[in-house]
């Protein structure tokens, strides 16, 4: 759980027993970028939480991973184009 946590989440607190992270628009970017789905990272947040997911989390974590990959920078004869 704690290594799934460190790869979609950025740490606010850690001190000796309990762990506070905050999902972020970048740290859901890095997630997808390490090949990590928005339905998958949904699906274990659901199996590690103690109550339901919020609806509006859901959502939030769907909107944001959804934009990644949507235009790339490539680099042609020394010139940026986006694709």
């Amino acid at each position: 759980a704690y290594d799934f946590l460190v790869a979609i989440a950025e740490p606010i607190s850690r001190p000796r027993f309990i762990h506070e992270y905050r999902l972020t628009s970048y740290s859901l970017y890095a997630a997808v970028s390490i090949g990590l789905t928005p339905t998958s990272i949904i699906e274990v947040l659901d199996r590690l939480s103690k109550v339901q997911l919020p609806e509006q989390v859901r959502d939030y974590i769907l909107s944001c991973a959804s934009n990644f990959g949507k235009a790339k920078l490539v680099l042609k004869q020394n010139r940026m184009f986006v694709e």
